[in-house]
């Protein structure tokens, strides 16, 4: 029972959070508080689960869009454990994609590439627009970059690193990521 009341705790503190930084929600939302930084536009969809482990665990969700057109979408039924998401410009997150513990969605460079560490501090930084189709499923640790396109209902391995487009119905996975072989009916 002490339990029950625990998750209604957290989940109306997570939508009081959601509310003040105008994030749109098209239903209900469920987790625990959540690293949110919403300067642009961040909408979640129905029965998106934002899961964070803060007992002892290293892995909490966060959601960031920097920029005032930077937008962040995330489809109904998305389960994010622990994911760190950056937007500068776009990222789209499609329904029914589940996400393993400590990924990071980046859609751009985070800093210019100088070897100069003053030039490094600009702003000029490189970015392009991030999509994950529907019914995807990211292992643990996975980083996906900037200008990816990963296509439904594929699978990306543990400790993945996406740095071009993946296709849809397929299992891919290293550093960098790639396709390992299409899944078939009876997968």
């Amino acid at each position: 029972m002490f339990e029950r009341w625990t998750t209604r705790i957290e989940s109306a503190l997570l939508r009081r959070q959601l509310e003040r930084a105008r994030v749109v929600t098209k239903g209900a939302v469920s987790g625990r508080r959540i690293v949110l930084r919403n300067h642009g536009q961040m909408e979640l969809g129905n029965g998106v689960a934002l899961n964070s482990f803060p007992q002892g665990e290293s892995f909490v969700t966060s959601l960031n869009t920097w920029l005032p057109d930077a937008s962040l979408e995330i489809g109904e039924q998305v389960v994010l454990n622990g994911t760190v998401i950056h937007a500068r410009q776009r990222i789209h997150i499609g329904a029914w994609t589940m996400f393993g513990p400590g990924c990071v969605v980046i859609d751009n460079d985070s800093h210019p590439l100088r070897r100069d560490p003053q030039a490094r501090r600009g702003r000029d930084v490189a970015a392009a627009p991030v999509d994950l189709q529907s019914n995807v499923w990211v292992g643990m640790r996975s980083l996906i970059m900037k200008g990816v396109t990963i296509g439904e209902n594929s699978i990306i391995a543990a400790g993945s690193i996406v740095t071009r487009d993946i296709p849809a119905n397929v299992i891919a996975g290293g550093a960098p990521c790639k396709v390992i072989r299409r899944l078939t009916d009876a997968d």
